[in-house]
C-alpha cells in the first residue's frame, strides 16, 4: 500500500457497521496513479458491482488493484508488465484481471 501515491483504508463489511473507504495518508509515490487493496477477498464485496463501481470512482484517477495471498504485480519503469491473480476495479463495477486492458 505504501508504495502507491495514496494509502486507503477500506472494508465493505466491518464489525462496527457501514464501511466506507477513506484516505489515510500520502504514500511514497513509487507507483504513480495506483492504489493497492490488500486482503481484498476478506475485505471487499467484489461481487457487488455497485460497491466496486463506487470505490473505483472514489479512487479515480488512480487505478485500484486487489491483492490477496499469492497475487503478484510487477512494474517496470512505471508500467504494469506482469500480473498474477490480482484484479483491477473498474468504474463500470467490474473486477477484471489486472493484466487485462479496459
Amino acid at each position: 500500500m505504501a508504495v502507491a501515491d495514496r494509502v486507503v483504508l477500506f472494508h465493505d463489511h466491518p464489525p462496527q457497521g457501514a464501511g466506507n473507504a477513506e484516505l489515510f495518508e500520502a504514500g511514497l509515490g513509487l507507483v504513480a496513479d495506483t492504489v493497492f487493496l490488500p486482503h481484498a477477498a476478506a475485505r471487499l464485496a467484489v461481487a457487488d458491482s455497485s460497491r466496486v463501481a463506487l470505490l473505483a470512482r472514489r479512487l479515480a484517477p488512480s487505478a485500484a488493484y486487489t491483492l490477496d495471498d499469492g497475487d503478484c504485480l510487477h512494474w517496470r519503469r512505471g508500467r504494469l508488465v506482469t500480473a498474477q491473480g490480482s484484479r483491477r476495479l473498474l468504474r463500470s463495477g467490474e473486477a477484471v484481471p489486472a493484466g487485462a486492458t479496459s
